[in-house]
């Protein structure tokens, strides 16, 4: 009577646990060969996702996929392959996430994750709707160890360089105009936080060919002005100081290049969040089971 009672219990709990909602991805009673999938919904489109792995069925994949699958996609699923194994966990689904690209491109992403082991796992897949058929359809899959993207994080210099625009270099020069006296670079700071510190590369190339080349000027700049959200700045280059180059400088005769290194302060990344939320996941879910035992 006991293990008949235990094992209601652990019905009970995989299937409602209050708030945090676990999701226990297309449980096998779905034993039809012909997958039905509603692509009008968006979390039938991400079971589907799942499914095609589990079922080792490439043909649900190429269903939702809105073009052909690239050689690069199915490198990618063939890595996500290797993965489903009998002792993954899945444990939740989310369709909410939207990315913004400068302020302007607009992706959504469904993300899939799992357990294995003491590891946690994602598998995201950008999505759009058809304007004319109202179906979802996935663009790709990205395949990410969260653990290892939170360790990585927190050990390498926060460098978001896309949100770093480096928009011109100012300058004086001498009076026979082959020498800088002062320089200073302008950017500005499109990311979401008011930034205390930044270190960059600057390089600054003779001629204006592209590819640049000929270098004249290298140096690795620090600050520790603010830049406050959305604010442009000027920042000195203290090499340029009475730097000489041998050739007269003018505004169509030489170029430039930056390279951000590093700003402070680093915010906590979406992957060590994610890691700790999927963590207290499991763990609350390990809690119940036991006091139903």
């Amino acid at each position: 009577m006991k293990k008949i009672i235990s094992f209601k219990y652990k019905r009970a709990i995989l299937f409602n646990m209050g708030r945090i909602i676990y999701i226990i991805l297309l449980i096998e009673l779905i034993i039809s060969c012909n997958y039905q999938i509603d692509k009008s919904n968006i979390f039938s489109v991400a079971n589907a996702i799942h499914y095609s792995f589990v079922k080792n069925d490439s043909t649900i994949l190429e269903e939702i996929f809105k073009d052909s699958i690239s050689d690069l996609e199915k490198e990618e699923i063939a890595i996500i392959k290797k993965f489903y194994t009998k002792n993954l966990v899945p444990i939740k689904i989310d369709t909410s996430t939207q990315l913004f690209f400068f302020n302007k491109f607009k992706h959504k992403l469904i993300h899939l994750f799992y357990q294995k082991g003491n590891q946690y796992y994602e598998i995201s897949a950008i999505y759009d709707r058809n304007s004319v058929d109202k179906n979802y359809y996935i663009k790709g899959l990205l395949f990410y160890n969260i653990n290892k993207e939170c360790e990585t994080y927190i050990i390498e210099p926060y460098n978001p360089f896309l949100d770093i625009d480096f928009k011109r270099i100012l300058w004086y020069t001498n009076s026979y105009g082959d020498a800088f006296k002062s320089g200073i670079v302008e950017l500005q700071n499109n990311t979401d936080q008011d930034i205390n510190y930044i270190k960059f590369q600057l390089i600054m190339f003779k001629g204006n060919s592209w590819p640049p080349e000929n270098p004249f000027f290298k140096q690795t700049i620090e600050s520790y002005k603010p830049i406050y959200k959305g604010d442009i700045v000027r920042i000195d280059i203290p090499g340029l100081q009475n730097y000489y180059t041998g050739f007269r400088i003018e505004h169509d005769n030489f170029n430039f290049n930056t390279e951000l290194i590093e700003i402070k302060p680093k915010p906590e990344s979406y992957w060590c969040i994610k890691l700790k939320e999927l963590k207290e996941i499991t763990s609350n879910n390990e809690m119940s089971m036991n006091n139903a035992l």
